[in-house]
């Protein structure tokens, strides 16, 4: 038995003593729920060890359109099932 999975990356994003949260929108999962901005990696990120890394630039400037420059720090990394 052959099971799915889907690699996802969010990112906190911190400016003095702020968070960025954004809400979940409507129709997809989660929804109405606060989040950080964040998504699915796509074939465009890539299958290179920086697959998170690049998920989470392209769906920040996605969702709340901030170009991320700064290096980026690994937090940490969970599973779930839904």
């Amino acid at each position: 038995m052959s099971e799915k999975y889907i690699v996802s990356a969010e990112c906190a994003i911190r400016d003095k003593d702020k968070y960025l949260v954004i809400k979940r929108p409507i129709g997809k999962h989660a929804a109405g729920k606060l989040s950080f901005p964040g998504g699915g990696c796509e074939k465009v990120d890539g299958e290179q060890d920086d697959c998170l890394q690049r998920t989470v630039i392209r769906e920040v400037y996605e969702e709340v359109g901030l170009k991320l420059i700064d290096p980026l720090s690994y937090i940490c990394s969970n599973m779930f099932y839904d």
